[in-house]
């Protein structure tokens, strides 16, 4: 069987799945994620997000809830901790959403050839 196309959700997910597609030559790997606010990871199909500011976390089953309206964090430990552990494995680095950072990366992107 080939993989799904490569945009669009199901390309995604082919990205994703442990397992992987069959023939999409690619393995599972955590995806971290950085805003200003908060920082999570995404190990299909669930994903963790954080609060910087008081810790709370939440949890999704992106397959089943693509729209995050269903928070699992408390009520699937197992998962939780998967994905806890995956979060601590990478970098956490803060994203500064400011205009003055704002032009600082543009002035550097500038630069490149």
């Amino acid at each position: 069987a080939s993989p799904p196309p490569a945009d669009g959700p199901a390309g995604l997910a082919a990205l994703l799945v442990d397992p992987p597609v069959p023939d999409a030559g690619l393995r599972a790997r955590p995806i971290p994620l950085y805003e200003q606010d908060q920082r999570g990871v995404v190990v299909w199909p669930h994903v963790l997000l954080v609060s910087r500011r008081d810790g709370l976390a939440e949890v999704y089953d992106l397959a089943r809830d693509p729209d995050e309206r269903h928070d699992l964090a408390g009520t699937v430990p197992d998962v939780e901790a998967r994905l806890r552990r995956a979060l601590s494995e990478v970098p956490d680095v803060t994203v500064d959403r400011t205009r003055r950072a704002r032009r600082r990366r543009e002035e550097i992107a500038a630069l490149r050839p």
